[in-house]
């Protein structure tokens, strides 16, 4: 499958439904992925300290 085309349907739901819960997804261009487990964590309200 090419490249671009996996590109684009991953990043559809980002695109069509921005800011909205259960819609973001995990892995995106140029993202730290600790940033993105934290934010993850803070909206399930799990400290890890």
């Amino acid at each position: 499958m090419d490249v671009c085309l996996k590109r684009k349907v991953r990043n559809y739901p980002r695109i069509t439904r921005p800011n909205e819960p259960g819609f973001d997804i995990f892995v995106k261009e140029k993202a730290i992925l600790n940033d993105q487990i934290l934010t993850a964590y803070d909206a399930l309200g799990i400290n890890l300290a």
